[in-house]
């Protein structure tokens, strides 16, 4: 490890999206990159889940995480639960407004990555 904490040696040549999508069906990734969801986005969404093993997003969380506006989010969200890939896992009582829906990764969940 150098000083500024940066790693030599094969660790730093490691590809960390090829570790943390090896464990996944190739079915799966199938249906995710037939339902238009990015290998960029499924690397962020596996990686976000096996820090925080959460499976559950609102919108804005899934925004922020994607780096994608709420209205993106929202599209993203439809194509993948046209497909399967997404469900709605409840909702959300706020003060003030309409209920927010509380999306599930299903096919992530299932799979316990």
């Amino acid at each position: 490890m150098r000083e500024d904490r940066t790693l030599i040696g094969p660790l730093e040549m490691a590809d960390p999206v090829a570790s943390i999508m090896a464990p996944l069906d190739p079915e799966l990734l199938r249906r995710a990159e037939e339902a238009g969801m990015t290998g960029a986005y499924l690397s962020k969404l596996l990686a976000y889940m096996s820090r925080h093993g959460k499976y559950d997003y609102q919108v804005h969380e899934l925004a922020s995480m994607l780096n994608v506006t709420v209205r993106s989010a929202h599209r993203l969200l439809l194509q993948w639960a046209d497909a399967g890939l997404v469900g709605i896992a409840g909702m959300e009582k706020m003060p003030k407004g309409r209920p927010r829906q509380v999306y599930r990764f299903s096919f992530l969940a299932d799979h316990h990555l």
